[in-house]
Order: C-alpha cells, then sequence, then structure tokens
C-alpha cells in the first residue's frame, strides 16, 4: 500500500522513485492519482481498509478529500463485485438445480477466503468448476438457464471441446459479468 501512495504522489509531482526515500510517505497523495491506481489495480477495497493505519504508521493524517475519494472508488468497486457474485450465485444455483456438483473457485472465492469479503478486490466475471465428465451437462443446463457462449461449436462437437479446452465462457444477457466454466484447473 505505500508503494501504491509513493507512486501517485511522484505521479502527481512528475518525479520519478529516486526522488523520494524508499521509507518516506508522501503527506499529500494526489487523490486521484491514488484513487486510479487502486481502481486500475482492483485493490480499492484493501486500500479503504488500510489507508488509516498507513498514515498513522507514517505519523500522518490523510485529507478528507482523499479519504472521500477512496470511498467513492471503494463503493464502486463493491457494488461492481457483488453484482459479479449474484450473476455467479445465479449459474452456480443453475448447475445445481440440473443436478450438477459445481464450485466457485478464483475471483471471488480467493477474495472471501484471503480478506473474509468479496468486496475487497474487483473481478471482471466468475469462475465455476464442474467435473469434467459433467461439462458437456453444465453447458447445456446453463444454456437452457438463458446463458449463451460464442466460443462453442455446434453441440455435437461439445464432448471434443470438452477434450481439448479447459473451460467456455457463458454470458447471460442480463448479466453484469461472464461466467467461465471450468472443467480443467490449469490447461494440460
Amino acid at each position: 500500500m505505500r508503494l501504491l501512495i509513493r507512486t501517485a504522489a511522484m505521479m502527481a509531482a512528475g518525479e520519478s522513485a529516486a526522488d523520494i526515500p524508499c521509507g518516506d510517505l508522501p503527506v499529500k497523495p494526489a487523490p486521484e492519482i491514488l484513487t486510479a491506481l487502486a481502481g486500475e489495480h482492483g485493490i480499492s477495497g484493501i486500500l479503504r481498509a488500510g489507508i488509516r493505519r498507513v498514515f498513522e504508521e507514517a505519523g500522518a493524517e490523510p485529507s478528507p478529500e482523499l479519504i472521500g475519494r477512496i470511498e467513492e472508488e471503494a463503493d464502486r468497486q463493491a457494488a461492481a463485485s457483488l453484482a459479479v457474485c449474484s450473476d455467479m450465485a445465479r449459474a452456480l444455483d443453475d448447475l445445481r438445480g440440473a443436478g450438477i456438483e459445481a464450485m466457485a473457485f478464483k475471483g471471488p472465492a480467493l477474495s472471501a477466503l484471503a480478506y473474509g469479503d468479496v468486496t475487497m478486490r474487483s473481478f471482471s466475471d466468475a469462475d465455476i468448476m464442474v467435473r469434467r465428465r459433467e461439462a458437456t451437462a453444465a453447458i447445456a443446463s446453463l444454456q437452457a438457464a438463458g446463458w449463451e457462449s460464442r466460443s462453442l461449436p455446434p453441440r455435437r462437437l461439445w464432448g471434443a471441446f470438452v477434450r481439448h479446452y479447459p473451460e467456455v465462457q457463458m454470458i447471460r444477457r442480463d448479466a453484469a459479468a461472464a461466467v467461465d466454466l471450468h472443467w480443467e484447473a490449469i490447461p494440460v
């Protein structure tokens, strides 16, 4: 977090990394740059959770403008993260309703495990894992529930597709994010 704050201050001042000693914390990082960097890296929630502690350890006080901007960006990120989680829950419900065991992994699941809160990080999609032997049934059940994929071959070739590819991206017109349906964690 200190590096993010230092980078924002350097960018605002037109300085390079060599201009600010490594242990120093700029007392006035540029709020717009700091929040843009946190948003770009998907860590606005983490920044919100730790900004006061970092400044306190440095013997400084963050400005009200900085805190306000961090709060706004973290709230925006939280809303987007919750929308992805909602889509993931819908897809999991669709799969489980068809009798297919599925679990969330990466993105929201990892954020919940690492931080105890899915809104601490941002993610652009949700990842769901199913057993390879249930992959074609999972694809069919998601399609029946309104999920579509632009990368799927005709249905008669799904078996070959599942043998050669580790995942497929599924989307819904009314969803905020795509769901990546995996049957392999690491492509072989």
